[in-house]
């Protein structure tokens, strides 16, 4: 696995050299290596091509100044704007990979649900809660699982419920899930084999890959409040531990432990307190600044979220088995004369003769 050589001591470059994706299968039985993404595939080799994709839940937002009023020339949409990401397993989209508040959820609709993008000009708390949304007044916004609100640098917040009664002074997204990168590779495998003869894959394939184990590492979000013909602007990087997924697999096909339905979805990806959720742990602000969640007031947080491997899905690559039985040239010659068995039908042809496929 490469990685920086120095990375705290380097952390101008971070987020450039954290950028290639390594995806480390934890093998049992046979030899295994990291794979950069796409890579690992044996030209000629029959492999298991696996999809993985990566979602992030859990989103708020604290004191933000990207799109501001006073900005000198790129404003376009005060307050509000989308954000996007960049990743170990993806570049930043102006689509749906970070979702907001504002206007309202779009449950894959595919219209963007943006965030205040400067709340840090409006007062809080909000009155009328039209700029910031959380703590809501229903109290159905769960709060960072992360000690909230005592684990940022902004004393704004610390008369929330319980410690007072201060509503809608951050931000939250009710939203959902978000896949925010993608990443394929493949693995070398047997060719499938058909032990009984049935015309049906028993053994081989992607069965070599069943039960072990993916690992992303290395992963990380870089945030963007994204701004049409005009730069970018960077919120925050945040960096969290590895995620792995245990594989089910048949000879045809991969799925995740969890994904029941085999929909490629692990089926617990909207509850948003499952334990496969990981909370961040190290924060890196747009002037570079480092912090660590174990830090007092942690200086240098502007937002949080958490992150899983939210699909994981497989399929084969290879020669497939024989569609004929073994026994086929035996069959053939039953029939008296020169005949040969003909792969292409599973039936008997002439010798010397053009066989099926020969004439498609």
């Amino acid at each position: 696995m490469s990685i920086c050589k120095s990375e705290l001591d380097s952390t101008k470059n971070w987020r450039v050299c954290r950028r290639e994706t390594y995806i480390r299968i934890t093998c049992v039985s046979f030899a295994c290596f990291c794979h950069p993404r796409g890579g690992g595939q044996v030209v000629g080799q029959a492999s298991c091509r696996i999809s993985i994709s990566m979602v992030n839940h859990n989103r708020y937002a604290y004191d933000t100044a990207e799109e501001c009023f006073n900005c000198p020339v790129f404003c376009h949409s005060v307050p509000f704007g989308n954000w996007g990401v960049s990743s170990n397993v993806g570049s930043k989209q102006n689509a749906n990979q970070f979702e907001g508040w504002n206007p309202g959820c779009s449950f894959g609709s595919g219209a963007q649900v943006q965030w205040n993008s400067c709340s840090v000009d409006y007062v809080k708390p909000d009155p009328n809660c039209q700029r910031l949304n959380f703590p809501d007044f229903a109290g159905l916004f769960p709060y960072p699982a992360n000690n909230y609100p005592f684990s940022d640098p902004f004393f704004y917040n610390n008369s929330v419920p319980p410690f007072g009664s201060s509503r809608c002074v951050d931000q939250y997204s009710p939203c959902g899930s978000n896949v925010y990168g993608s990443v394929n590779f493949s693995f070398g495998v047997s060719n499938q084999t058909d032990y009984d003869e049935d015309g049906i894959a028993d053994g081989g394939g992607c069965l070599d890959l069943n039960g072990q184990w993916i690992n992303v590492q290395q992963n990380f979000m870089t945030v963007y409040e994204l701004d049409e013909n005009a730069p970018d602007d960077l919120i925050e990087s945040i960096y969290f531990p590895n995620s792995l997924v245990q594989l089910s697999c048949t000879p045809d096909a991969c799925f995740a432990v969890g994904d029941n339905n085999f929909d490629g979805r692990i089926d617990d990806i909207e509850n948003q307190f499952s334990s496969a959720y990981l909370w961040p742990t190290l924060y890196q602000d747009n002037d570079d600044v480092f912090c660590s969640p174990s830090d007092p007031n942690v200086p240098c947080k502007r937002i949080d979220a958490t992150v899983r491997i939210g699909r994981a899905f497989g399929y084969y690559i290879g020669p497939t088995p024989w569609q004929c039985s073994i026994y086929a040239q035996q069959d053939c010659d039953n029939e008296g004369g020169n005949w040969n068995s003909d792969n292409c039908t599973c039936g008997c042809s002439f010798s010397g003769g053009a066989n099926a496929c020969e004439l498609q």
